[in-house]
């Protein structure tokens, strides 16, 4: 198994697993409710009418998390950044596959070709009674106090093996190259390609025949 345990005592570091902890939402700029500070009552905003000293109410979720801060950072810095640990079926928007050769398979897609999401297998012992995956894109901020304060939300760690992976991971999320992989074909394989790509624009080499 890819986890550890983690004593309460231990320091916060990447790869710490956290559940039930408070994650912010904001469904809407234009529905922003403010407290009066006198009387207790609220009222609706939009953002651009908030000022910024206002307090606000905003919907939290209780999710699961992974931090993604450097060490060094989670042990100083006023806050630790996390990214949100969802369930396989959220993010894939399947069911994990029953078979054992189309799991293997789809594993290994996830490691490989999939630089947003990273695979963590079912543990009933760490809280997983099912595949899960960590979002990369859904990152949040926490106290680094508080969490310090409820390490008992905090169910295992990677193991070094596994968290040198999901550094690799993060590393490679945060520091690729967007480019257009289709740059390069000529019109014919050009119109090849946007056949399971039809939002696909050319460029201009590849529609005026005189510069091709």
């Amino acid at each position: 198994m890819i986890y550890e345990s983690v004593s309460v005592e231990e320091p916060i570091k990447r790869g710490d697993i956290f559940v039930n902890i408070p994650k912010p939402r904001i469904d809407s700029f234009d529905s922003m409710y403010s407290i009066n500070a006198h009387d207790g009552t609220t009222n609706k905003h939009s953002w651009e009418e908030c000022s910024g000293s206002s307090v606000l109410l905003l919907p939290v979720e209780a999710v699961s998390g992974i931090v993604i801060s450097q060490n060094c950072d989670a042990s100083r810095d006023k806050d630790i950044s996390l990214c949100q640990i969802r369930q396989w079926s959220e993010v894939i928007k399947e069911p994990f596959p029953v078979t054992l050769k189309k799991a293997v398979s789809i594993i290994k897609e996830v490691d490989r070709k999939r630089p947003k999401i990273f695979y963590l297998p079912k543990s009933t012992l760490f809280g997983f009674s099912e595949q899960k995956l960590v979002d990369f894109q859904t990152i949040f901020s926490l106290p680094r106090n508080q969490l310090l304060n409820h390490r008992r939300l905090r169910v295992g760690k990677l193991n070094d093996y596994a968290s040198e992976h999901f550094r690799e991971k993060i590393s490679y999320f945060f520091y690729r190259h967007a480019y257009d992989e289709w740059y390069c074909l000529n019109k014919e394989e050009l119109e090849e390609y946007k056949k399971d790509c039809p939002d696909v624009k050319g460029f201009a080499w590849q529609i005026d025949t005189q510069i091709q």
